[in-house]
């Protein structure tokens, strides 16, 4: 790919992050650009500044059986879209983003009460890549999830409620399930 054509395709990505509101600061770590350039395309696209603050931590966020549902969702397809090796060395930006973009599509005319954002969708990420963030696949049920250290919610499964780690480890989604992406293959193992 030539450099104007590498350079056009980075900011679409760009655009697509700042169209789902990932944080300025979350964006300039995963590009060259300034954060000034960053903050008034976003005041372009939005129509209001970039929100400031922290990102959520991955024990927040995995804070009921749901929303730990919704981040499994999210990271079987994360880990689909990435070269999972790679995953667990570094956040594979275009690969969160055509996740993210596939788990709205799944959700879409579900209520949001525990949808995840762009922001908590990277937070899973780093958390994969620093080992914090571990799948589990329930020997009952097949379903694969995704835990943390200290979570809010008992690491039982969330489909059918035995403890994680009872099933073992497991770091490659696959069998039946009841979520499918927009080309028909199977995101999450209930």
């Amino acid at each position: 790919m030539t450099p104007r054509l590498q350079n056009i395709a980075s900011h679409r990505i760009v655009l697509r992050l700042i169209e789902h509101k990932l944080r300025t600061p979350l964006i300039v770590y995963h590009t060259d650009l300034s954060p000034a350039y960053l903050r008034e395309l976003y005041k372009e696209m939005h129509g209001e500044s970039p929100k400031a603050g922290r990102v959520p931590e991955a024990q927040n966020i995995l804070s009921s059986r749901m929303r730990v549902i919704e981040a499994s969702l999210l990271m079987n397809l994360y880990l689909r879209y990435a070269d999972r090796e790679g995953a667990r060395r570094a956040i594979q930006i275009e690969p969160l983003v055509d996740a993210y973009d596939a788990y709205l599509q799944i959700r879409a005319g579900m209520a949001d009460k525990n949808l995840l954002d762009i922001n908590e969708a990277w937070v899973l990420a780093r958390q994969y890549r620093s080992e914090e963030l571990s799948a589990s696949r329930c020997a009952p049920c097949a379903a694969v999830f995704f835990t943390v250290p200290d979570q809010k919610v008992e690491t039982n499964c969330p489909a059918c409620g035995v403890q994680a780690g009872a099933g073992g480890a497991a770091d490659e989604p696959e069998g039946e399930t009841s979520w499918t992406d927009v080309h028909g293959q199977v995101v999450l193992a209930f």
